[in-house]
């Protein structure tokens, strides 16, 4: 059986001119031919889908990580807080009891 010539179709012999069995392989060659195109753009297709959506996976990554970052930052700024209000803690109750003091000493 010889090999079969991908053909675009306008060049297609006519089916009058060929045997039944060749006719019959033509078609199906075109058949053939037609699904495989029809392949071939659904797999385009999905490859730009997986592109953009790959751009939106990275954007949303990025954000996440600058979120993160910010996090730490307002986490180490309300430590840093809680330390300063922490050592402010004995000077108030001193100065409390410095003026309880006075208080009842008449001043």
């Amino acid at each position: 059986m010889p090999p079969l010539l991908l053909l675009p179709p306008s060049e297609y012999p006519s089916p009058q001119s060929m045997p039944a069995q060749a006719t019959s392989r033509v078609f199906q060659h075109h058949a053939a031919r037609g699904a495989y195109e029809d392949a071939k753009s659904r797999m385009q297709s999905i490859l730009e889908t997986i592109k953009i959506r790959s751009g939106s996976i990275s954007q949303i990554q990025s954000g996440i990580e600058q979120n993160k970052r910010e996090a730490s930052e307002a986490h180490q700024e309300e430590q840093k807080c809680i330390t300063e209000q922490d050592a402010l803690i004995p000077l108030e109750q001193a100065a409390r009891q410095k003026v309880a003091e006075l208080k009842s000493n008449g001043f």
